[in-house]
């Protein structure tokens, strides 16, 4: 956020709009693959969602982290919110 904030003239991020972005109303999916299929399904309670689309740091962490997290999103993640909206 601040690298991108500061070249578009914006103030740091604080770490009280990092705290409201995780809890259960903020907008970041930060967590283990249960609290994302927790927030995800709140957000599609709270929004009415027919469609999820992610995106995920692709500067900050390495290469294999971005792979694992893909990987968690597909193996564990998608998987349990689609069988939730099933119900």
């Amino acid at each position: 956020m601040d690298r991108v904030g500061r070249s578009r003239g914006w103030p740091p991020y604080q770490k009280n709009q990092y705290d409201g972005g995780r809890g259960p109303s903020g907008h970041l999916i930060i967590g283990d693959a249960n609290e994302a299929v927790d927030k995800i399904l709140h957000m599609q309670e709270m929004f009415g969602l027919t469609r999820f689309s992610a995106h995920m740091d692709v500067g900050g962490p390495s290469h294999a982290s971005l792979m694992k997290s893909i990987e968690i999103f597909g193996d564990k993640i998608a998987p349990k919110v689609r069988e939730a909206l099933k119900k």
